[in-house]
């Protein structure tokens, strides 16, 4: 295949894989709308904790078809045109304007026996991980997990990590020094406020020798999988002193480029 061929090749494969999770949104959309409906249809027949609970489940799928019909017109240009049940073809802009979630919120505050503002921030807690969720969650796209092993899942708060996609620049930050090195595997969202901070909210063990003298500012760039989570415990086994961690962990890919890192500084001793 020549030069020109497997460009087209790829950008193919590119377009076909898009093509599948713009059908995903656009089907998410039609689910949303159903078990909306079906919420009505039960409506005179339940108790008010079912009611919630349907509802919060149609609001739900709703915002995660917003969120990712969003993500995915970003990276390219698709088709606008949705069909939801009930609503007929709607255009559908490029930013997002939470139509799912607006249409669905409607028409439930039309529905006798469901409240709707109590159950607002408990769905956005689940759409937002909860206590997994992470500063770089608006600027991902997730999709299939990979398994990492035993040994790099556990370094993720509770095991649980995701892998995403960036659909944009992501900043991110890496203490580093003495046997660590500027291009290593783990990253944060945030800088560090001084050295005793990176230690204790990276969960940084003596033995890894890192003095987190220095902090690289790392741009990742848009297309890159990463995988995300929360810092797990450490315990320092000569002492007991446990390290809390908990802060954002981002898991880069393997051999990534130098050319990602835009700034070092100095950490502050305190």
């Amino acid at each position: 295949m020549g030069q020109f061929g497997l460009k087209a090749g790829i950008k193919t494969s590119a377009r076909q894989k898009l093509n599948r999770v713009e059908n995903m949104v656009i089907e998410a959309g039609k689910q949303s709308s159903v078990r909306l409906r079906n919420a009505g249809s039960v409506i005179k027949d339940t108790t008010s904790v079912v009611k919630d609970k349907l509802a919060r489940n149609a609001i739900e799928l709703g915002r995660a078809a917003d969120t990712t019909w969003t993500n995915v017109k970003n990276i390219i240009p698709t088709r606008n045109m949705v069909a939801m049940d009930g609503v007929g073809n709607v255009r559908m802009p490029a930013e997002n304007t939470h139509f799912f979630e607006n249409n669905i919120m409607n028409r439930l505050g039309k529905t006798d026996g469901v409240s709707i503002g109590s159950m607002v921030e408990e769905v956005q807690e689940t759409i937002n991980h909860g206590k997994y969720s992470t500063h770089v969650d608006t600027e991902v796209i997730e999709i299939k997990k990979v398994d990492l092993g035993k040994d790099l899942a556990n370094t993720f708060k509770d095991g649980v990590y995701r892998t995403v996609i960036t659909n944009k620049e992501v900043t991110l930050y890496r203490a580093f020094g003495g046997k660590a090195d500027a291009v290593g595997g783990f990253a944060t969202t945030k800088l560090a406020k001084n050295r005793i901070d990176a230690k204790i909210d990276s969960a940084l063990l003596p033995e890894w020798k890192n003095t987190r003298m220095y902090e690289a500012k790392i741009v990742v760039p848009k297309g890159e999988i990463l995988n995300i989570g929360r810092v797990a415990l450490q315990t320092i086994i000569e002492t007991g002193t446990i390290l809390i961690g908990d802060a954002d962990q981002i898991l880069l890919p393997r051999d990534w480029s130098i050319k990602w890192i835009k700034d070092i500084r100095t950490i502050p001793s305190k």
